[in-house]
Order: C-alpha cells, then sequence, then structure tokens
C-alpha cells in the first residue's frame, strides 16, 4: 500500500502504521484521515496481522485536527469534517485486531482522540496530550467528549477539555489516560514487546476480549454480561485455546467423520441439515483454510458477517413472495360481487406489507454496497438480518390471514413461507444477537 502521508508495513503479524508528515506536525487533515482509513480497513480484512502499532514521525504523534484546513469552514463543511474524523476513531476503536498507540511527542485535540481510540496507549517521556480546542472557540470533535471521561473520568475530562490544559507523560500516566512511560528511546521497544505478548496469546480470547470490554461501555451491565458470557462461551469452541482456533476444510468421505441423517425441520425443508460428529479425524496441513494457523475465528466471523446479508436477503425474497401471491389471490377472490381486491381494508394491509419489505430490501442492499465497497459492514449486516427477518414473518402471517383458509392449506405456497420465513430469526445469529451488535455500536451507556 503505497500512500502520500502514512507510512505501513509489516513484520510476522505485527503491522505498524506511522502518519507521516512531519512538516506539519501530523496534523489530521481529510486527506491524512482518508489514507488512515484505508489503511486500517486493509489490517482488518487482513487474516496474518494480529496486532497493530499506532505512531507518528518526527517530534509529533498527531499536533492535532490541520486548523488551516477548518480556518474556512462554515456549519456544514465543519460538520462533515468532524464525521469523517469520528468515522476514523470509530474503525481504529472497533478494528478487529489490538491496536497500540506509541505516542513519541505531541498529542493535541485530534491527536489526544485518536491515542484515546486505541486499546492501549504508552507514551514517551516527552509527549503532550491534551484538547485544547476551546482555544479556538470549538470543542473536541472526533469523540473526545466522550472517550475521554471514559477514561479518566468526568471530572478531570471536564477539566482538560475545559482549561485547554496541556499535561505531561507522567500525569497522563497518573490520571489512567496512558498505560505505560518510558524513555523515548526504549518507545517503540515497549510498545513491540506489548505486542509479542499480545501475540502469543489465543488470537479468539484476545478477539472476544476486546469485543467484551468495548462492550463494556457501550450498553448496560446485563447486557454487557450477557455478551461476556457469549463471548467466555466462544472460547470454548476453539479447537486449542493456547494457539487459536483454526479452519479446515474435511471431507465427508474422511476417515472418521460421520454424518447423521436429515434432521426433520418445520420449514426449509429442501435445505440439508445434520449433525456432523468428528472422532479422531485427521487433516492434511494443505487444507487449512486462510494458510495461517489460529485464524480460523477471524474467517467464522467474516463469514458470519457476509452470511447475515445473505440471509437478509432470503427474508426479502420469501416475504415478496407472500406478497406477490396474496395479490394473486385477492384479485381472484370474489366477495359481495368483486374482487376483494377492490376493498379498502386490503388495498391498506399489501401497502404497508409492500413499505415494509421494501425498507429491508433497501437496508439489505445497503450492508451488500458496504461490503463490496471494503467498507466495515457488521452492524450494516446485522441491522439488514434484524430488520428483514422480522419483516419476513410479519409479511408472511399477514399473507395468510389475507387468503383466510386457503392460506392455511397446503394448496397455497404462502403457509410454507410463513414457515420458512421463522428461521432467518434464528440461524447466522438470533435477532437477540442481532440486536446486541447494533446497540454495541451505538455507544450507549
Amino acid at each position: 500500500m503505497d500512500y502520500q502521508f502514512v507510512e505501513y508495513r509489516t513484520q510476522g503479524r505485527l503491522a505498524y502504521v506511522t502518519i507521516n508528515r512531519p512538516a506539519a506536525l501530523n496534523a489530521l487533515n481529510a486527506a491524512v484521515i482518508s489514507e488512515l482509513l484505508d489503511c486500517f480497513q486493509s489490517i482488518n480484512n487482513h487474516s496474518g496481522i494480529g496486532c497493530v502499532i499506532l505512531t507518528g514521525s518526527g517530534r509529533s504523534f498527531v499536533a492535532g485536527a490541520g486548523i488551516g484546513a477548518m480556518r474556512d469552514f462554515d456549519v456544514l463543511p465543519g460538520r462533515d469534517f468532524t464525521m469523517y474524523g469520528q468515522r476514523l476513531m470509530d474503525y481504529v476503536e472497533h478494528l478487529r485486531q489490538p491496536v497500540i498507540a506509541a505516542v513519541n511527542g505531541f498529542a493535541l485535540g485530534g491527536g489526544c482522540e485518536l491515542a484515546m481510540a486505541c486499546d492501549i496507549r504508552v507514551a514517551s517521556e516527552k509527549a503532550k496530550f491534551g484538547q485544547p480546542e476551546v482555544n479556538l472557540g470549538i470543542i473536541p470533535g472526533f469523540g473526545g467528549t466522550q472517550r475521554l471521561p471514559r477514561l479518566v473520568g468526568k471530572g478531570m475530562a471536564k477539566y482538560l477539555i475545559m482549561t485547554g490544559e496541556h499535561i505531561s507523560a507522567q500525569e497522563a500516566l497518573r490520571i489512567g489516560m496512558v498505560q505505560k512511560v518510558v524513555p523515548p528511546e526504549a518507545l517503540m521497544g515497549e510498545a513491540e514487546r506489548i505486542a509479542q505478548l499480545i501475540l502469543s496469546k489465543a488470537p479468539v480470547a484476545i478477539l472476544m476480549a476486546k469485543c467484551a470490554i468495548n462492550t463494556a461501555q457501550d450498553t448496560d451491565m446485563s447486557s454487557g454480561i450477557a455478551y461476556e458470557a457469549e463471548a467466555y462461551t466462544t472460547c470454548f469452541q476453539a479447537s486449542d485455546r493456547v494457539e487459536g482456533m483454526s479452519a479446515f476444510l474435511v471431507d465427508r468421505s474422511t476417515p472418521g467423520v460421520t454424518v447423521s441423517p436429515d434432521i426433520p425441520r418445520m420449514g426449509i425443508r429442501a435445505a440439508s441439515n445434520a449433525a456432523v460428529t468428528y472422532q479422531d479425524v485427521r487433516v492434511p496441513a494443505a487444507n487449512l483454510l486462510g494458510g495461517i494457523e489460529g485464524t480460523g475465528f477471524k474467517i467464522a466471523m467474516k463469514t458470519l458477517d457476509g452470511g447475515r446479508i445473505g440471509i437478509a436477503a432470503q427474508a426479502v425474497g420469501i416475504a415478496q413472495g407472500a406478497i406477490d401471491e396474496a395479490v394473486r389471490y385477492v384479485k381472484e377472490r370474489v366477495q359481495f360481487g368483486r374482487p376483494i381486491a377492490a376493498f379498502q381494508n386490503t388495498q391498506f394491509k399489501l401497502a404497508e406489507m409492500q413499505t415494509m419489505v421494501d425498507a429491508a430490501r433497501l437496508m439489505t442492499y445497503r450492508a451488500a454496497v458496504a461490503k463490496d465497497q471494503g467498507q466495515s459492514y457488521s452492524t450494516y449486516a446485522a441491522m439488514a438480518k434484524l430488520l428483514a427477518s422480522d419483516v419476513a414473518n410479519q409479511v408472511t402471517r399477514g399473507c395468510v390471514q389475507l387468503l383466510g383458509g386457503y392460506g392455511y392449506a397446503r394448496e397455497y405456497v404462502v403457509e410454507r413461507m410463513m414457515r420458512d420465513a421463522k428461521i432467518t430469526e434464528i440461524y447466522e445469529g438470533t435477532s437477540e444477537v442481532m440486536k446486541m451488535v447494533i446497540s454495541g455500536s451505538m455507544r450507549l451507556k
């Protein structure tokens, strides 16, 4: 990846991202933000990377946002810029890999906000931190008013933001903004030591720990505890909790693999559904998915995210098919001397259902476009599946009702569609899990 303001390299499973705009003290303008977003999106999709170190070149980590770029902003450009910066901070915070900020100098304004979006902060003894935006007649716009109180408490956050005061690395350590302070010459070595310590752990556990801790600040205690239980259980699904889970292709004819007879189901009866048992199965190394051990969980999670878009599309198709069948029926069914399609009650019911289906369809398109363009799409996929599966169940029940007794008879396909719709609320993550994913992205208290 070639950038003008960002240097990117990897060493084994460790990625290094350096903001390289030293003449401007690495200040964040739209171009720098764009390059950082592209770089982190590539890292997020790279299953071979397990940890990231983010730093700045020269004597600054990031000395704020570009004041020159903001000088001529009015309301709309200002809003666009802050939303763009917030998008970067959110992406770094929710990156699949842990991000260590190696703060080598000034971390002011947007630089302080970028450091706070990282998972761990290691500072040079020469580092300076602060949110001095009030000196320019504005407030922090890249998440500082939200992340700073979560790190140092409401009172200290108000003090730093309202006074615009800069603090030393040692003071940042004392109030909990950073986790380590080291001499300048030892900064990268300490960041690398922490990174290697993280990389030595099970990738599944690291990913689940990051997700669960992020959820702790985004939701209430009971929801957070429920999420932790799911994350904890996921760790036990790993084949080797020390090295992490790996994914393999296994042929069903492999000795030791047993596939049960097809399990009878309420719906989607054309699909095959069986229990697979593995007993002392040996799989060739060439069958390893992704080419790197310990990346199976990430592969599974990416498959789930993409699969949820497919389930949403399935739900939209079921719902639209049910409406099409209902429309055909109400045009043919005659009551009181005219088709029931002529009755306003029927028309309004179909209008409501078609509106819901089109809304679910557009939501599904949005998730699919985000995935196609390499953007973060986990939340969009969860939203699409949650909405589309709910719509499919409401619409198919409504269509059965429109057909009356015939809707309950197997002579008409809408009863099958109603049974098929139910599974879309269950597999690839239940609707309750989708709500957890969505609420986790909303930064709720």
